[in-house]
């Protein structure tokens, strides 16, 4: 249940993001290093909510195939 929760969570995370980021992006004017500024900074903040949760995923199977052998 608590992977499913934390999935969830992240995946919510990420849609709030990329909402913010497009909605901030289109209320610049015309402004080329605004635009790339708001994408760079939506794009660390999503690859900082992922890099966890794979670690975490990658972790559990690692230890689900220890226990196998």
């Amino acid at each position: 249940m608590v992977k499913n929760q934390r999935v969830i969570f992240t995946g919510i995370a990420i849609l709030v993001i990329l909402s913010l980021a497009f909605y901030a992006s289109q209320q610049i004017n015309n402004s080329t290093l605004l635009f790339i500024g708001i994408w760079v900074i939506a794009i660390i903040l999503i690859r900082l909510l992922l890099t966890p949760l794979v670690v975490w995923i990658v972790r559990a199977r690692d230890a689900k195939k220890r226990a196998a052998s």
